[in-house]
């Protein structure tokens, strides 16, 4: 969302964007966005590039690097194996940090519903404008399917909100799931390891596994 309220405020200046925050095709498994900017003239062209990364990704690489430098260090070591050694190293940083925005949607549950509660109705939330659904990253083709399968399971009653104040109507039920659907589709990083999940048996930590499978069913697919 940076990025994209960048070209929205510079939009002649921007000359190159690459978002790998949720490309698990590259064999190395690294994740980081990047965006550069002509901060000369028209005539006269200054490229300046912005890095993006995660903090938390971030400092999971630079406290774990010392194993990663040690087998490419290792003459004996082949190309290949290296390179998984980085691939492996890369997708324990993803677990890692995914299982911090998992324990942050177990924070945002019920706060998110009583905030749909006091908005009576209409659109105007206190975390207003936020989760923004970003036009880079993934096609509305899929959001859209995760959101009407969100609305499905609402509907069948496999999520549920267990501590609400008052009987919810259906339509609060989705608005809650959908709110939080795409808090998890703006903040996660889909996994390399589609057999990984956060191990909970808890609704957030439940709901959580379900979009992030739904992302690898779009992925094998595409």
């Amino acid at each position: 969302t940076f990025i994209e309220h960048v070209c929205e405020i510079w939009p002649d200046r921007v000359i190159q964007i690459k978002d790998k925050f949720f490309d698990i095709t590259n064999p190395r498994g690294y994740r980081d966005a990047k965006i550069i900017l002509n901060i000369g003239t028209v005539d006269n062209i200054i490229p300046m590039e912005i890095i993006c990364q995660v903090r938390t990704f971030f400092e999971f690489e630079r406290q774990t690097h010392k194993s990663y430098e040690k087998t490419r260090r290792n003459q004996s070591a082949k190309a290949e194996e290296v390179e998984k050694t980085l691939a492996d190293f890369m997708e324990q940083g993803i677990q890692e940090y995914n299982s911090m925005i998992a324990d942050c949607l177990s924070d945002l549950f019920d706060r998110i519903g009583w905030n749909i509660l006091y908005s009576n109705g209409d659109n105007s939330l206190l975390f207003d404008g936020f989760p923004k659904i970003s036009s880079i990253y993934y096609p509305n083709k899929i959001k859209d399917i995760i959101l009407t399968k969100v609305d499905t399971a609402v509907e069948n009653e496999v999520f549920v909100m267990p501590n609400a104040p008052i009987p919810l109507t259906q339509d609060q039920k989705m608005r809650i799931f959908r709110w939080l659907a795409k808090f998890i589709l703006v903040t996660a990083m889909p996994y390399s390891n589609s057999n990984w999940s956060i191990n909970t048996e808890k609704m957030p930590g439940k709901f959580f596994n379900f979009i992030m499978k739904e992302l690898q069913r779009y992925y094998k697919k595409s």
